[in-house]
């Protein structure tokens, strides 16, 4: 018995799959490239705050979970969390907690109970810390972050429950 082989011939190129398959990818890439390209000034300064409000968050539950007090000290344009030991306020060791800094040309303007910070005419050695205890209690505060150069603004304020509320 012979057996006859046949070869298919196939022609070269592309098939329209094939070609389908990558102008989808392609679309994909550019479409990413586009939403990552567009720079929202507002877009950045909310995102600050929320980061903001959610390391606080964070710090506030570490606090009753860890039966400890933690601040945020808060400057013009970064902030960092402090540690209560052994009757003495120390920089914060854990990764999530650690000192941050804003983007370029955008300043922060904070609020704690009521008194404004130094940077709006308070005269302090420090600045103004926002303290978060064991018991689950929060110092008040009213935290904004302006972009000058867009004229853009947005905030968020804490009361001594710990609970938060954004606005522009």
């Amino acid at each position: 018995m012979t057996r006859h082989h046949q070869t298919a011939t196939r022609a070269d190129g592309f098939t329209l799959l094939e070609v389908l398959v990558v102008v989808f990818i392609i679309g994909i890439v550019l479409s990413f490239a586009v939403i990552s390209i567009r720079d929202n000034p507002s877009d950045r300064v909310e995102t600050e705050v929320r980061r903001f409000a959610t390391l606080v968050t964070l710090a506030a539950q570490e606090a009753v979970l860890q039966s400890r007090e933690i601040a945020v000290e808060v400057g013009d344009e970064s902030y960092r969390f402090l540690v209560l030991e052994e009757n003495a306020w120390v920089e914060s060791n854990d990764e999530l907690l650690r000192a941050r800094t804003l983007p370029e040309g955008m300043r922060i303007t904070i609020s704690v109970e009521g008194e404004r910070g130094k940077d709006n005419g308070m005269k302090t050695k420090t600045d103004p810390r926002i303290y978060l205890l064991s018991g689950g209690e929060m110092t008040p505060f009213q935290f904004l972050i302006t972009l000058d150069a867009a004229r853009v603004s947005y905030g968020v304020s804490g009361d001594a429950l710990g609970r938060l509320e954004f606005g522009g």
